[in-house]
């Protein structure tokens, strides 16, 4: 039959059984409460990385953006100043053609560029007087 050095008849040994299945059922239970709970984390750890990532690609990409606007700004200000200095000579040029100062000399040059340079004013020397003509 039975163990007989166990003093626990039927009745204690069903309740024992009981009880231990009972234990058995609530550590389930809670492992199962812990296994949801975790996968609810991982689920939002997930989402965070995904949203640290994204923000981190546009940081990165606002970041090119005003390094962009930067080097345009400061293009800009260095094409204004070469503007100002040309206007400035263009002035100064004006100013000396309405003074009698120079006279226009056209130069042409076709080099490998093939590029025409721009008209420019000799005021190094006054205008032609005589039958000698415009240089």
């Amino acid at each position: 039959m039975g163990n007989l050095d166990d003093p626990r008849d039927l009745k204690t040994v069903e309740k024992d059984l009981s009880k231990s299945s009972d234990q058995k059922e609530a550590a389930y239970t809670e492992i199962n409460k812990l296994n949801n709970e975790q996968k609810s984390l991982n689920e939002q750890i997930s989402r965070i990385t995904n949203q640290a990532a994204t923000a981190e690609r546009t940081a990165r990409e606002k970041e090119d953006a005003f390094n962009r606007d930067q080097e345009s700004t400061r293009r800009k200000d260095e094409l204004n100043e070469e503007l100002q200095k040309l206007l400035d000579q263009d002035k100064e040029l004006e100013k000396q053609v309405r003074l009698g100062n120079c006279i226009p000399a056209y130069i042409f040059s076709f080099q490998q560029t093939d590029n025409v340079v721009p008209p420019r004013l000799d005021c190094t020397a006054p205008y032609a007087t005589s039958a000698e003509g415009v240089r």
